[in-house]
C-alpha cells in the first residue's frame, strides 16, 4: 500500500502540474471558462479574474462551468429603512438550478462547491464587526480541487483492499490499483472539481464495507455495514446518477450471500424469521442508498409540475422524472442515438477501456467460479494457459455482482449513451471490472511483455493527450 500510495502521490503532482501548464500555454477554444471568472469575480476581488489564483481557472472546463454556476451566488438588490433612512442592501441568492437541462446533475457537487466558497480560512473578524459571509469562487475552486485529488489519491489503495478481501490475491491487487492510478480521466476530471472523484471515492468505499465477510462478525456488525454501504452509495448517488445501479450490491449482500451461521441443520425460530427480517433491512437500505436521486426528481416535479407553471412533458409520464427527459431532449441520450458515422471518433476512443471491460468478463467467466456464480451465468471451458493470479481471480465467486454492474453499464455505454464518456466511467470506483481486466491482460503469460508494453504505453500517452484537449477546451469532455 505504501508504494501505491507514492505511485499516486507522484503522479497527482503530475497530472496537476501538466493541466496547470499546459492551460497557461495555450489559448482555450472556448471561452466559457474566461467569462464565467468575469461573472463570478467582475472587480477580481478575489484574484481569480486576473491575479495570484487566476492559474485555478484551467479546472474550469465543460460541465465545471454549470456546477460552479449553480453554486455560485447571484447578488440581488434590496430596499430597506435604518432609522427611517431607505437603504441599498446587495443579498447574496444562490442560482441553483435555473435551467431544466441542470437537472442532468446531482447536487452533490454543486452543494459542495458552495459550502466551501463560504468556509473562511483565517480571522473573521474586523476592528468593528464580524466580515460579513462572503462566497469566495478562487476558495471554492482550490479547496474542491484539493478535495477532489486527495479523493483520486485514497481510490486505488481502496480497490487495492476490495481485489485482496475478494480474491485474496495481493499480487492482482497490486497490479490493477498500479494501472488504475494511470486511468484515461486521471489528468482531467479526476483532478478538477467534478462529481467523478467523490463518486469514485464513496463507491469503493462502500462496496469495500459490504464486501466484508461475514465469517466471525455478529449480526449486528453485519447490519451496521451494510447501512455504512448504504450510506456511501447514498454519497456517491448524491454526485452521479447512476449511483443508484450501487444499491444492488446491498441486495445481493442480503439475498445471497450465505451467514456462516444460517447453516443448521433443523429449521430454528431464527431462521423462519429471516426473510422478513431480509425483507425489513432491505426496505430500508435500498430507499436509503437511492435517496438523493429520488429526492431530486420529486423536487424538480415540485418545481416544474406543482408551481402554477405551465406543465413540462414529463410531468404527466406514468413515473414522471425529469432526469431521462433531460437526457433525451437536451443531450440526445437514448438507445442507439450515439450510432451515427460523425460519432465514430468517440467509439474509438472509447474502444480500448470497452474493450478492457469485456476481456476482463471474459476472464472472469471462462473459468470455475464456483456455486453461486455457476447458477447465474453460462460458464465457458477453462483457459490452461492462466496465471496463479488470473485464476484467484476467477475463482472469486463474491465478484459476481461486480461482473453484472460491469455488464450493464458496458452495454449502456455502447448502445444508449455518449461512449466517450466511458473515458470517465472508467475510474477504480465506477468500473472495477476494468482493472481487473487490465491486470489480467498484464500477466498474460507468454505474451505479457506485449501487453504490458501497449497497455502501459496507451494509458500514459492518452493520459498526456486528455491533459492537452481538456486544458484547450476541446472533446473529448
Amino acid at each position: 500500500e505504501e508504494r501505491l500510495l507514492k505511485l499516486g502521490f507522484w503522479w497527482r503532482v503530475y497530472s496537476i502540474a501538466a493541466l496547470v501548464v499546459a492551460s497557461l500555454v495555450q489559448e482555450p477554444f472556448d471561452s466559457s471558462a474566461e467569462l464565467l471568472s468575469l461573472t463570478l469575480d467582475p472587480r477580481n476581488e478575489f484574484g481569480l479574474l486576473a491575479g495570484s489564483w487566476s492559474w485555478l481557472k484551467c479546472f474550469i472546463r465543460w460541465d465545471t462551468i454549470y456546477f460552479l454556476t449553480m453554486a455560485s451566488p447571484e447578488m440581488e438588490l434590496r430596499l430597506g429603512t435604518d432609522d427611517a433612512v431607505i437603504v441599498k442592501e446587495a443579498v447574496a441568492k444562490a442560482r441553483g438550478y435555473a435551467y431544466e437541462q441542470m437537472l442532468a446533475f446531482q447536487p452533490g457537487i454543486v452543494a459542495l462547491l458552495r459550502g466551501l466558497g463560504y468556509l473562511s480560512l483565517g480571522n473573521t473578524s474586523r476592528l468593528y464587526g464580524p466580515v460579513p459571509l462572503v462566497w469566495d469562487p478562487a476558495r471554492s475552486i482550490l479547496l474542491a480541487t484539493i478535495l477532489a485529488n486527495l479523493a483520486t489519491l485514497a481510490a486505488p489503495l481502496l480497490l487495492y483492499r476490495l481485489t485482496v478481501l475478494h480474491t485474496r490475491s495481493s499480487r492482482l491487487g497490486i497490479v490493477a490499483s498500479s494501472l488504475a492510478i494511470l486511468a484515461p480521466s486521471s489528468g482531467t476530471t479526476l483532478s478538477s472539481p467534478t462529481p467523478e472523484p467523490y463518486f469514485n471515492f464513496f463507491a469503493l468505499l462502500g462496496m469495500l464495507s459490504v464486501a466484508q465477510r461475514p465469517q466471525g462478525r455478529s449480526r449486528a456488525r453485519r447490519t451496521f455495514g451494510r447501512l455504512f454501504a448504504a450510506l456511501c452509495f447514498a454519497a456517491a448517488t448524491a454526485f452521479r446518477a447512476n449511483g443508484v445501479a450501487l444499491a444492488g450490491f446491498l441486495l445481493w449482500d442480503l439475498v445471497w450471500v450465505k451467514d456462516s451461521d444460517r447453516v443448521r441443520t433443523k429449521p430454528s425460530r431464527a431462521s423462519l424469521l429471516r426473510p422478513i427480517a431480509v425483507l425489513f433491512e432491505a426496505a430500508i437500505l435500498i430507499p436509503l442508498s437511492v435517496a438523493p436521486f429520488i429526492l431530486t426528481q420529486m423536487w424538480a416535479y415540485g418545481r416544474f409540475c406543482r408551481a402554477g407553471l405551465a406543465k413540462r412533458p414529463w410531468c404527466d409520464d406514468p413515473l414522471p422524472g425529469v432526469y431521462t427527459f433531460v437526457q433525451e431532449h437536451y443531450w440526445n441520450v437514448g438507445l442507439f442515438r450515439y450510432w451515427e458515422i460523425g460519432q465514430l471518433p468517440n467509439f474509438v476512443l472509447a474502444a480500448p477501456i470497452l474493450l478492457l471491460s469485456g476481456y476482463g468478463m471474459k476472464r472472469y467467466a471462462t473459468g470455475k467460479l464456483g456455486s453461486i456464480s455457476a447458477q447465474i451465468i453460462a460458464l465457458g471451458r477453462p483457459d490452461p494457459g492462466s496465471s496463479a493470479m488470473v485464476e484467484e481471480f476467477r475463482d472469486a465467486a463474491s465478484l459476481v455482482p461486480h461482473l453484472v454492474l460491469n455488464l450493464f453499464l458496458t452495454l449502456t455505454l455502447l448502445v444508449a449513451s455518449h461512449v466517450q464518456i466511458a473515458l470517465r466511467f472508467s475510474s477504480p470506483g465506477g468500473m472495477p471490472f476494468v482493472w481487473w481486466g487490465a491486470a489480467c491482460l498484464y500477466d498474460s503469460g507468454p505474451t505479457s511483455w506485449s501487453c504490458k508494453r501497449w497497455l502501459l504505453t496507451y494509458l500514459v500517452l492518452y493520459h498526456a493527450i486528455a491533459i492537452v484537449l481538456y486544458a484547450g477546451f476541446y472533446p473529448p469532455a
